[in-house]
């Protein structure tokens, strides 16, 4: 055998039998730390912040001005961009008709207090002598008559006269004693005055007589359209010589001496607005410059469509800046209202199969575990969720990897939390 493969067989006999002498020693096992995220609770607090919303800009006071009485229009004074006067005349309408009827029922009111007077008082001394004359016309009718049947007898006890001649002569003297008789109770009833009944309705006509003049000259009057309150004309519907209606419009007035501009304030907000309220207004007309206005109404019904609550804000416009139909960007401090509970992100919140309590794991920062916190909700909000009870300022309540970890756990979490 050659020397160098004895050799070898040496050193491998001495490297086993080496090998064979160590003894075997346990496989270490590392412990695994699983990473989480954490999210640290802070109750909720309430914090201003500002808004911005849009609106258009109109006169506080807006009026459509119209005749209450139809007609054909006369004259029209006024322009568009006039500055008119409370109690103006700034049209008129042709008025002939309106007096003629205001004259005819004048008339008529005299007529009528006349015939009241005459019903109250009687017959005058003039009145008296006329019936005394139709009574001595009716009693010399009469007698004639009278004379006239008597000889119409004779005739007939005669045979001289027939029948039919007889008893017309009775008719026409029968009809002279009634006339008598009406021309004695007319004096009577003239000497005595109406009765109460004829006075009572003569004193209802002439009500009815007045009221009809007063609504008369009430209509004559609404032939000339006035001015309300001082203001600029901003639009003239109507030209001159035209046919009318009651109620149509001729002019439309604004006074911009005091500004309202509407805004829409989502649902989730318009808690956060309150009358009354300072706010800042802007419009792209005067760049730079901003106005200070007050919020004086807000709406207590949302727009179905937007969902919106309506704002009314006013500011003063002494110098006539702000024009009606000036698009405006009015800014609003809203104080963001806290409930003084804190939430945590939903997902974070487990549930127990058993019990079917609400908890969270909660990280230690000492140890580096986690632990089991049993929690009472409240409302959601978006996609995080109120808790009412469980948490104190200052937890670090594990918002990933919440379904790999158990209690007593120890895991990671990043540095900056």
């Amino acid at each position: 055998m050659k020397p160098w493969i004895s050799l070898v067989i040496i050193l491998l006999v001495t490297f086993l039998s080496l090998a064979g002498c160590k003894e075997d020693k346990p496989v270490e096992t590392r412990e695994v730390i699983r990473p989480v995220k954490v999210k640290r609770v802070q109750t909720a607090v309430a914090a201003d912040q500002m808004k911005s919303f849009t609106g258009t800009a109109k006169g506080i006071k807006e009026s459509i001005l119209s005749f209450r009485v139809p007609g054909v229009l006369k004259t029209l004074t006024a322009k568009v961009g006039d500055q008119v006067k409370n109690g103006q005349a700034v049209a008129t309408l042709d008025d002939r008709d309106f007096k003629l009827n205001v004259r005819d029922l004048e008339n008529r009111l005299q007529g009528a207090e006349a015939q009241l007077d005459q019903l109250r008082k009687g017959a005058r001394s003039e009145d008296v002598r006329i019936l005394d004359s139709r009574i001595k016309g009716a009693q010399a009718a009469e007698r004639a008559a009278s004379a006239d049947y008597r000889r119409v007898q004779q005739l007939y006890a005669k045979d001289a006269a027939p029948k039919s001649r007889l008893d017309q002569a009775q008719n026409q003297w029968e009809q002279a004693r009634e006339a008598v008789r009406a021309a004695q109770e007319e004096k009577a009833k003239a000497l005595a005055g109406g009765r109460e009944e004829e006075i009572r309705a003569q004193t209802a006509n002439i009500r009815s007589i007045r009221s009809n003049l007063s609504q008369a000259k009430a209509n004559l009057t609404d032939t000339t359209l006035k001015i309300p309150f001082d203001g600029i004309i901003s639009a003239k519907q109507i030209s001159d010589f035209e046919q009318v209606g009651a109620g149509q419009p001729i002019y439309t007035l604004v006074d911009i001496t005091r500004i309202e501009i509407q805004i829409s304030i989502p649902e989730q907000l318009i808690s956060q607005v309150t009358s009354g309220q300072s706010v800042e207004v802007h419009l792209p007309n005067f760049a730079g410059q901003s106005f200070v206005g007050t919020t004086t109404k807000l709406g207590v019904t949302a727009d179905k469509a937007t969902l919106t609550y309506p704002v009314f804000v006013e500011l003063d416009n002494p110098e006539n800046l702000i024009l009606p139909g000036m698009s405006a960007e009015v800014q609003l401090q809203l104080e963001q209202q806290g409930s003084g509970f804190p939430s945590v992100p939903i997902n974070s919140v487990l549930e127990d199969k058993v019990s079917k309590l609400k908890y969270v794991w909660i990280f230690d920062e000492t140890s580096s575990s986690v632990s089991r916190r049993d929690v009472t909700l409240g409302r959601i909000l978006s996609d995080d969720i109120e808790v009412i009870q469980g948490l104190q300022n200052g937890d670090l309540v594990v918002i990933a990897g919440v379904h790999r970890v158990q209690e007593g756990l120890k895991v990671r979490v990043p540095k900056n939390i």
